[in-house]
């Protein structure tokens, strides 16, 4: 609203306001209509929905436009003697509004994420009573605005440790009642103890406005996906589950540090996948084999470095005491897969345990002056997949 052609609007007017023929309460007006649209873009800052359309701001606009016309009024009076004139001078002034009103319609009518509240009905429809948390701040929001005490939505804020605690909080609970946990990235099959079964899903397209400024703007569609997921905590007895984790930015299955997510990975077909960087210690969270039973751990990655060396080996340490397994990782995208054998009679977690990564030759771009990135990197991983098999 305050970038062009509003902003410049505003500055005429307020340069306007200080002509001797504007009226002292139309300055005081004009001072109390910016008064209110500070508490207004407070609010746009700082409330978790944001102003969604041009809509919300009536309650600053129509003042202002109000006060405008008594400010500019006064002042074409000043300079037109004939009533009928200082009447059509003042009228002229809302043809350029007008004007601008029907070249972009969607600025002023577009509702952005219509049909967003009908997603809320189906999410309600689908969890009802049951315990349900949102890996998605924005995603489980709307839920603790209307109350419900069934539904937690985790802070973006929060940290991997932290969503550990909450997972085995989650495990606790759904030994006793059903829990489900909606995410808005893939499911990686399993968490510390339990399975992750998908049970529903959402997928709308909502449409939004796009402009780099206040004008043109243009509608532009927006996919919005939920996962439902249902915790089913792992006991005896049980087939072991399977990690089938893409590093899209959801938390699940990941510990320990990691690096910079917004670095893509081309595919062969020259696609970008989505990956993270990895780090000395990243973590993740894989089935654990029966004494003489092996998991095969797959990787997709690629070293993605520059310097002396077009390669990296990835060090995969189980969570038992045996030797680690590794892998070699090309510049490019790479498929990589390797079996760790668990020994007879070596103590390990049950069901599901930490698989440590590490890299042969740490990464520290800005040896090669890039800045902006951790000194100790592995490999840009998209994929990495871990099965039980039999001896």
């Amino acid at each position: 609203m305050l970038t062009s052609p509003y902003g410049l609007v505003a500055a005429a007017t307020v340069l306007a306001s200080l002509h001797p023929a504007v009226g002292s309460r139309s300055r005081a007006l004009l001072a109390m209509t910016f008064a209110l649209a500070s508490v207004f873009l407070f609010l746009k800052g700082t409330e978790p929905f944001g102003l969604w359309s041009q809509r919300r701001l009536l309650p600053i606009t129509i003042p202002f436009l109000v006060v405008s016309l008594g400010i500019w009024r006064d002042v074409i009076s000043a300079w037109v003697a004939t009533p009928w004139k200082q009447n059509l001078a003042s009228a002229g002034l809302l043809i350029p509004a007008a004007l601008m009103m029907f070249h972009h319609p969607h600025f002023y009518l577009l509702r952005s994420d219509h049909g967003a509240d009908g997603i809320i009905r189906e999410v309600l429809h689908v969890t009802g009573d049951t315990l349900t948390i949102f890996d998605y701040h924005q995603y489980g929001s709307p839920f603790a605005a209307l109350g419900q005490s069934s539904a937690l939505a985790l802070s973006y804020r929060i940290s991997l440790e932290d969503r550990a605690e909450v997972m085995s909080w989650a495990v606790s609970q759904a030994r006793d009642h059903p829990v489900i946990w909606i995410t808005a990235y893939d499911n990686p099959g399993l968490e510390d103890g339990m399975r992750l079964e998908k049970v529903h899903q959402i997928r709308h397209v909502l449409p939004r406005l796009h402009a780099k400024r206040a004008l043109p703007a243009e509608v532009r569609d927006h996919t919005l996906e939920m996962t439902f997921l249902q915790i089913h905590p792992l006991g005896p007895h049980q087939p072991p589950a399977t990690l089938d984790k893409v590093l899209d930015r959801g938390s699940l299955a990941l510990r320990g540090p990691w690096g910079r997510a917004d670095i893509a990975l081309t595919a062969p077909d020259g696609s970008r996948l989505r990956a993270y960087w990895t780090r000395q210690g990243s973590t993740v969270i894989g089935p654990v084999p029966e004494p003489g039973q092996s998991v095969i751990v797959e990787l997709t990655a690629g070293a993605s470095r520059r310097g002396d060396l077009d390669y990296q080996v990835m060090i995969v340490s189980p969570p038992w005491n045996g030797p680690p397994l590794e892998l070699r990782v090309a510049n490019h995208h790479t498929v990589a897969r390797g079996i760790l054998h668990r020994p007879e009679y070596v103590d390990a977690p049950s069901h599901t345990g930490e698989y440590v990564l590490t890299s042969q030759h740490p990464y520290d771009p800005a040896q090669e002056g890039i800045r902006g990135f951790d000194p100790d990197l592995g490999v840009l991983l998209h994929r990495i997949r871990m099965e039980v098999v039999q001896p």
